[in-house]
């Protein structure tokens, strides 16, 4: 059992002392029933006030009044067959306690109030707790999309600069074998060693591949990147380019091959 389940009978001054002593003990290092405790001790604090006072019906004393003389001619008759001459009666009249239907029916409102305001804090805390991790999933996607434009904006400036001050060649606008369109150009930064950067608008590759990006440089071909569909592309190829160099374009598996295994759809000759 967790103390949750006792800090309404706790409030309620109904917990036996070693019990009390357990919720004693756990609020005192835990903020949160502490809290819950204390809303649930205002809330018995107000029950006198959830409940209007009613004065019995005039029609109570009198039935009260006739059981209790009626008790009191039932031992005084007794008392005369078991003991001839004694009028003491047996059974003294009983009074009924005022106010014992008020009691009972505080206690079981207070029992309901104390259930049902600890199942809405429950599910206020639960929600709350999910709209602190959609914040949380909100803010990571935010941050990469940031991130990302980030990326692309520190890529196009890289652009910028090596078409500023880098080597740049062009082609097209030319039609493949398909009859598809193609442009492309390729930049050379003049920073040592920066791999090269493939500007391009290229046609859709077949279904199910994709063009596999090749530089050819005396005599030796180089797997230089894959472009996976068409549209836009830019993007960095795996090595620096050259005067002198080719790049080309064969259509192969997504997953790319060691070596072209199909006519190559576009040339670039630098």
């Amino acid at each position: 059992m967790h103390v949750t389940d006792l800090t309404a009978s706790y409030a309620l001054g109904a917990l036996s002392p070693d019990e009390r002593a357990i919720v004693d003990a756990h609020i005192a290092t835990c903020n949160d029933c502490r809290a819950d405790l204390a809303a649930m001790m205002g809330v018995v604090s107000t029950l006198p006030l959830a409940c209007e006072s009613m004065a019995p019906p005039s029609s109570l004393r009198e039935r009260v009044m006739a059981a209790a003389s009626a008790e009191t001619k039932a031992g005084a008759t007794i008392a005369r067959r078991t003991s001839p001459g004694v009028a003491t009666p047996l059974f003294a009249p009983r009074t009924v306690p005022a106010a014992w239907t008020w009691i009972a029916g505080a206690a079981a409102a207070a029992a309901i109030v104390m259930g049902f305001t600890a199942t809405r804090m429950m599910h206020e805390r639960d929600a709350l707790r999910g709209q602190v991790v959609s914040l949380t999933t909100q803010l990571s996607t935010a941050q990469l999309a940031s991130a990302s434009l980030q990326q692309e904006a520190d890529k196009g400036h890289a652009v910028m600069t090596a078409l500023a001050a880098g080597t740049y060649w062009a082609m097209g606008p030319a039609r493949d074998t398909r009859g598809g369109l193609w442009r492309c150009a390729l930049v050379q930064p003049p920073a040592r060693g920066h791999n090269a950067m493939l500007l391009a608008t290229v046609p859709e590759p077949p279904h199910g591949m994709a063009y596999q990006i090749w530089l050819k440089r005396a005599g030796t071909t180089h797997k230089a990147g894959m472009v996976m569909h068409g549209g836009v592309t830019m993007m960095d190829i795996s090595m620096p380019v050259q005067k002198g160099d080719v790049v080309a374009f064969s259509v192969e598996p997504m997953s790319g091959s060691a070596a072209p295994t199909s006519p190559y759809a576009m040339e670039i000759a630098l």
